[in-house]
C-alpha cells in the first residue's frame, strides 16, 4: 500500500513498520490508531450510500424509472446495480452490517451514511484485531483509543527499530497537532 509507505518513510525513517503498526494506520485515532483515512477501506461505504441516495431521490422524480432499471438488472444489463450489490456483499461480511443498513433511510445523507457503515466495520476490524494481541498491546491500544493526543511508545515492541530523535519529535509534534 503505497499510503503507508509514505507514512512509514514519513514517520521512521529507514526502518519497517512491523504488521501491527501497518494496521495503525488506517484505524481511526479515536479506536486507537494513526487515522489516515484510506479510499480504498472506504469505496464500498461511498458507493453503497451514493447509489442508494440517488435511488431514492430518482424513484421520487421518475418512478417508471425503477421499472426500467429494474428489468435491465435482472437481465444482467445494468452495471451500476451489479457494483451496488457486491459493495452490499462485502459489507454485510461485517456482523451487524445488514442490520444498519436495514436501518439507514432517504433522510441519512450520503456522507453520514458513510460514516455509520465506516464506524461499524471499523469497530468490528478493531475488535477482531484486540482478540489477537497480547494483553500488553491490548492496554497500549486502548490508551491511545482513549486519549489520541497522547503518544505510547511501547520498548519492547519492535526491537530492530531505531527511531532518530529528529523523526520521533516530528511524528510527536504532528501527533500532537491533529
Amino acid at each position: 500500500d503505497a499510503l503507508v509507505a509514505a507514512v512509514e518513510a514519513l514517520l521512521v525513517g529507514r526502518a519497517r513498520f512491523t504488521a501491527l503498526a501497518k494496521l495503525k494506520v488506517h484505524t481511526p485515532a479515536a479506536l486507537g490508531g494513526l487515522g489516515v483515512d484510506s479510499a480504498a477501506a472506504r469505496a464500498d461505504a461511498c458507493y453503497y450510500s451514493s447509489f442508494t441516495s440517488a435511488y431514492f431521490r430518482l424513484t421520487a422524480l421518475d418512478p417508471d424509472w425503477v421499472g426500467s432499471l429494474h428489468e435491465t438488472a435482472a437481465a444482467g444489463l445494468h452495471a451500476p446495480f451489479a457494483a451496488l450489490s457486491a459493495a452490499r456483499s462485502r459489507l454485510c461480511t461485517t456482523p451487524g452490517m445488514q442490520a444498519l443498513l436495514q436501518k439507514l433511510s432517504v433522510h441519512d445523507r450520503p456522507r453520514r451514511a458513510q460514516g455509520k457503515i465506516m464506524n461499524l466495520k471499523l469497530a468490528a476490524e478493531v475488535a477482531d484485531l484486540l482478540r489477537t494481541l497480547p494483553a500488553r498491546e491490548v492496554t497500549v491500544f486502548n490508551a491511545s483509543a482513549e486519549a489520541p493526543h497522547l503518544v505510547s511508545i511501547s520498548a519492547g515492541g519492535d526491537p530492530n527499530l531505531r527511531v532518530p530523535n529528529d523523526v520521533l519529535t516530528t511524528y510527536l509534534a504532528m501527533r500532537l497537532s491533529v
